[in-house]
């Protein structure tokens, strides 16, 4: 299991605090949206839309056991698009890896370094621990995490029966 280090710890803890502060995550949510390509009008005319579509949805019947606040916005300006933009190859590699993976029927599966969501659904069917030199900031039931890299495995020889590394 990972134990953060001091420093990281330390970062963890001044990030939750400022994420509290309502005005300061308002301001970085709205600094990511300007993040993105492309060019800076159109960013402005995304962002435009979708406090338009905001303002629509707010203006919606409440729910009273529901409340909705300027702090909870996450502007996903680029994701309002006609179709999903996906790299072909990580989806593919991914669909392929968890069907062998779910048809093997694994006691308990590892991967080395592959994209997190399809390691966090493979840990859905099968116990997986994830290997990889950055630890994910979040945990699934069902997915644990080693450090360690390809070229230095933290397990013995013969230990692991099912293992995947995609990418």
């Amino acid at each position: 299991m990972y134990v953060p280090d001091a420093d990281t710890a330390s970062r963890n803890k001044v990030k939750e605090k400022l994420k509290s502060v309502a005005l300061f995550k308002y301001a970085v949510v709205m600094a990511r949206a300007f993040r993105v390509s492309p060019g800076f009008l159109s960013r402005a005319r995304r962002l435009a839309s979708y406090l338009k579509d905001w303002k629509s949805y707010n203006s919606l019947e409440k729910n009273p056991g529901y409340k909705t606040a300027v702090t909870d916005l996450f502007p996903r300006i680029h994701d309002k698009t006609g179709s999903h933009e996906i790299d072909p190859v990580y989806f593919i590699q991914g669909c392929w890896c968890a069907e062998k993976v779910f048809k093997a029927k694994p006691a308990k599966h590892y991967d080395v370094a592959s994209q997190a969501l399809m390691v966090g659904i493979i840990a859905q069917f099968a116990p997986t621990t994830m290997v990889d030199i950055r630890p994910l900031s979040i945990s699934v039931p069902g997915l644990s995490f080693v450090k360690g890299d390809i070229t230095h495995l933290p397990f013995k020889d013969g230990e692991i029966a099912s293992l995947s590394s995609i990418c």
